[in-house]
């Protein structure tokens, strides 16, 4: 009978060590996979913050360029209309001077 209450007792410390190893296990793996989720939380609102600060600089680097774009066609603008001037003013001088060569002519 002695045996028979030994064996009982193995079998059902046995069985209560496994339960305990399994119940460690799941534990952990539970542990395990919210650590990662966390991880992966927080790599993705990283990243998503990047690639929405990095839209962010394109979209002004690309406002940059059309305002250049603009003052360098506003530039372009002015100077052909200070060239224009000046070919208006070169004609009126070379008109006043025939008419003082008519005048004096005259």
């Amino acid at each position: 009978m002695a045996r028979g209450w030994e064996r009982k007792r193995k079998t059902r410390r046995d069985q209560q060590l496994l339960r305990a190893r399994h119940l460690v296990v799941m534990i952990s793996l539970w542990s395990l996979a919210i650590f990662l989720s966390f991880l992966m939380l927080t790599f993705s609102v990283h990243f998503s913050n990047t690639t929405a600060q990095e839209e962010e600089e394109e979209e002004e680097e690309e406002e940059e360029e059309e305002e250049e774009e603009e003052e360098e066609e506003e530039e372009e603008e002015e100077e052909e209309e200070e060239e224009e001037e000046e070919e208006e003013e070169e004609e009126e001088e070379e008109e006043e001077e025939e008419e003082e060569e008519e005048e004096e002519w005259y």
